[in-house]
């Protein structure tokens, strides 16, 4: 599935890393870097548990000597945020703690240094029953290959509170990649980039996570959207499905995917990484 997405995706991102310079130079980087584009993090989503003693303004010394910590190490994230279910509630988690690492190998040095570190211990003296985070792979923990098929917008989460929303899909039967691509690549990175020029979708962008780990019910990707706020997306999806053009992209999209309902999430940023 990593290849299918690889697939998908590559073409679209190698010409969005080669927007200016020499014809010829970026014709034969896209060439090499067609043949093993690459992901652009490794992100992981730990589920979260709310202690008695937690609360957003109590935890702000939390996640600032959670921060600390972390600078100390020599393989530090590339950044944190915090996802809150929005308009719904699941028992296993009250919220997620979202890590963004370069790649998988940054991700395994550093939970081993971490753990090594006693940063954890040290946390749960100072702050004791403020928070409990999953730490075992496919049960609690759960990492994904991120693919960015168009551009952060400028100053996204400025203020550190955005929303998101995601789905999550697997092919239909008799579907693949080859059904998939033009749909993606080819008609809705278009037509979102076509209406950001005319002063739509403002700070809209999407990711799609390839899972990296087993499980019963594993999905082929994980499909995100970000926007400022909740608002602005309930807006940019009237518009998009409002026109015609966006009426037959979703058709093509779920005729060749099966997907879960959007799911909404108040996201904060607890570490920020170096894209945005």
């Amino acid at each position: 599935m990593l290849r299918l997405l690889i697939i998908i995706f590559g073409g679209f991102l190698i010409s969005a890393c080669n927007k200016s310079g020499d014809t010829e130079v970026a014709a034969e980087s896209a060439a090499v870097e067609a043949a093993n584009p690459e992901p652009v993090a490794y992100y992981e989503y730990l589920w979260c548990k709310q202690g008695e003693n937690w609360s957003q303004d109590t935890s702000a010394g939390y996640i600032a000597d959670w921060n600390k910590e972390i600078d100390t190490m020599s393989d530090n994230l590339d950044g944190a945020a915090a996802y809150v279910p929005k308009g719904w509630t699941d028992e296993r988690y009250d919220g997620l703690w979202v890590l963004r690492w370069a790649d998988k190998e940054a991700s395994d040095r550093g939970w081993a240094e971490y753990a090594a570190s006693g940063a954890q211990e040290r946390l749960e003296e100072k702050y004791p029953d403020r928070l409990d985070c999953g730490n075992t792979p496919g049960t609690d923990r759960f990492g994904f290959e991120m693919y960015a098929p168009m551009e952060t917008p400028d100053g996204f989460a400025s203020d550190s509170n955005y929303f998101l929303r995601n789905q999550f899909c697997n092919f239909k039967e008799g579907k693949s990649v080859d059904d998939l691509r033009p749909v993606v690549r080819d008609q809705f990175v278009p037509s979102i980039q076509a209406g950001k020029a005319e002063g739509l979708y403002e700070s809209f962008w999407f990711m799609l996570g390839v899972p990296d780990y087993e499980g019963e019910d594993v999905r082929d990707f994980n499909w995100i959207e970000f926007t400022e706020t909740e608002e602005e997306s309930a807006t940019n999806e009237s518009v998009f499905q409002g026109s015609d053009e966006g009426q037959k992209i979703v058709e093509n999209f779920y005729d060749v995917v099966d997907c879960t309902e959007f799911q909404g999430w108040d996201g904060r940023i607890l570490r920020r990484p170096s894209s945005l």
